[in-house]
């Protein structure tokens, strides 16, 4: 029974002093590190000490390993990063920390957006589905924020690279999404929603009146509400002029331009001369194909 008290005080004092040695050299620095990085790891400095850094597994010390901080370099592997201190007179300290290795960033090189077809699910007011398109494929996790303009607003999917949105029940939506590579670089990426022929969202011409032209979506005007500028975007399966005039509620002219527009996704900006007061514009788009839309945009 002695032998037993004995042993018991004996392993009890042997675990305190190794949990105050340890206590006494912890060992500072970064739970994780990049591939082909490195890091500092630095432990107590004690008067009169020695040091000694070791590594293991795709870790290497880089420099001198007999000071109170060492330079640890990552490889393809993780490890631990351990330290012992000697002084006279004092136990020998030993400590070490693990080390993971965060997968190397990888930005995004192009994205865009491809909405989805989804039968009955095609006319303003129903709920559409968008998904982002990126090289490479292979990208680093990051984070996608979507967003949805001229009254559309996001169901679910927000954060991630599919997101459903439910569309306005008039006028074209305008939806963007920005993804923000773990860098920190940002890339972005827009499109219009398209609508089904049959919800009569396709614009006619003058020439051709009562037949659809597949020749120009709503356009949208974002951002709506602004302050000084805003962007027009429109959707067109050719090429064409478009005249663009604004006008105020009293029918006066107060700007206008004309640009050509290639076939897809265009965007044109608009500034407005400081003169042109605030509150409700009225806008009219016409090309040399017959086609009038017009819309309202508020200036703040």
């Amino acid at each position: 029974m002695k032998n037993l008290s004995f042993f018991l005080l004996l392993f009890s004092f042997t675990f305190f002093l190794s949990f105050t040695s340890s206590a006494q050299c912890p060992v500072n620095g970064p739970g994780s590190l990049s591939s082909g990085n490195s890091g500092t790891y630095s432990t107590t400095a004690v008067a009169g000490a020695s040091y000694f850094w070791s590594a293991t597994g795709g870790l290497s010390i880089s420099g001198s390993p007999s000071g109170s901080s060492a330079t640890v370099t990552a490889g393809s592997t993780g490890g631990s990063v351990c330290v012992t201190v000697f002084r006279a007179g004092m136990m020998p300290c030993c400590n070490c920390t693990n080390v993971s290795i965060i997968p190397p960033c990888t930005p995004m090189q192009t994205l865009s957006i491809v909405q989805d077809e989804v039968p009955g699910q095609g006319c303003p007011g129903d709920i559409f589905t968008f998904d982002a398109i990126f090289t490479p494929t292979s990208v680093s996790p990051g984070t996608f924020t979507w967003q949805a303009f001229n009254g559309g607003f996001i169901v679910s999917g927000q954060g991630t690279s599919s997101v459903q949105i439910q569309t306005p029940p008039s006028g074209g939506m305008l939806v963007r999404v920005t993804f923000t590579s773990c860098d920190g670089s940002t890339i972005s990426a827009i499109t219009l929603a398209t609508y089904e022929d049959k919800c009569g969202f396709f614009l006619q011409t003058e020439k051709e009146a009562g037949v659809p032209s597949n020749l120009m979506q709503a356009p949208v005007i974002a951002p709506n509400p602004f302050r000084e500028s805003t962007e027009l975007f429109l959707q067109v399966t050719e090429s064409t002029q478009a005249n663009v005039e604004i006008f105020n509620t009293q029918g006066k002219l107060i700007h206008t331009f004309q640009q050509g527009i290639d076939e897809g996704l265009n965007v044109l900006p608009i500034d407005l001369p400081a003169d042109s007061g605030k509150g409700v514009l009225i806008y009219r788009i016409t090309t040399p194909e017959g086609i009038m839309e017009s819309g309202q945009m508020i200036r703040q």
